[in-house]
């Protein structure tokens, strides 16, 4: 009888260790596969995302949810801008044409603003300087933050801009003019220790130009680094349809993880920015 006992005893644990075993096996298959897909994993990040986009509603569509509706800039701020408009201003004379800048939409530019702030961003690096409205904002937003900013500079207005910058805060602006394509992996070769935490494509509005300010910025991606890609969603078919090619093949391969994306509709043309995250960013 105690024979008996036994033998079944050892039964039940070889088939409860076969049990464990094969569960074991199916989970590492499982993250394996999840890894594979590109799928989110966990990660070790101290940031709590959640609180860095606070200001972002569930299911937003329209920009203007944004903040709740509520996207005032702070008097200090506004007071700073404003000294910085007067320079724009006087530099522009007679410099045309001229091309539109986020800080026309107040409440995207706050959401520029707000994503710069955050303590975790110490390096920002951008895609289309044009005339520094946000390179401005972001200087002046966080005290700590150096901007890289990268533009081909065929604006007669876009170098005295940067001059202007730079005159305000020559140790923490840094600019490259030339070909993004080329220049973007140039200034990674020669500065490997650069890593982007916000990251804005605002460059050459075209299938190859885009792509290529995504994938290279992506190996100078920082472990939580955010992206944003400018002009996409738009109702323009011409953005929509190349910006759009980009990002969306991005989300489909696992190169991107969006986070939110939004659009403003105001006449004469209208303006939306995709916010995602880089699934395994190279620094």
């Amino acid at each position: 009888m105690k024979t008996a006992y036994l033998i079944c005893f050892v039964t039940v644990l070889m088939l409860l260790g076969l049990w464990i075993t094969n569960t074991t096996r199916r989970t590492r298959r499982n993250n394996e596969m999840s890894v594979e897909l590109g799928e989110t994993v966990p990660s070790k990040s101290a940031i709590d995302w959640n609180e860095r986009f606070w200001f972002v509603p569930n299911d937003v569509r329209n920009c203007f949810q944004l903040f709740s509706g509520n996207y005032n800039l702070s008097a200090s701020f506004v007071e700073e801008y404003n000294k910085f408009i007067i320079a724009y201003q006087e530099i522009m004379k007679e410099k045309t044409p001229r091309e539109g800048y986020t800080g026309l939409i107040t409440v995207a530019f706050k959401a520029y603003l707000e994503l710069a702030s955050h303590s975790s961003v110490k390096t920002i690096c951008e895609t289309g300087f044009n005339a520094g409205h946000s390179t401005f904002g972001w200087l002046t937003i966080n005290p700590n933050a150096h901007v890289y900013t990268f533009d081909i500079g065929v604006h007669r207005y876009a170098k005295p801009m940067a001059k202007y910058i730079r005159s305000l805060h020559p140790e923490r602006f840094t600019i490259t003019w030339g070909d993004s394509r080329k220049t973007l992996p140039a200034f990674h070769r020669q500065h490997p220790e650069v890593s982007c935490d916000l990251i804005v494509i605002d460059g050459g509005h075209t299938t190859d130009i885009c792509k290529a300010d995504f994938f290279n910025f992506k190996q100078m991606a920082s472990a939580d680094s955010v992206v944003i890609l400018d002009n996409y969603p738009q109702k323009s078919w011409k953005f929509n349809k190349i910006l759009g090619d980009v990002w969306e093949w991005a989300k489909r391969n696992g190169e991107v993880s969006e986070i939110f994306r939004c659009h403003v509709d105001r006449k004469p043309s209208d303006f939306g920015l995709s916010v995602g995250k880089y699934i395994n960013s190279f620094c």
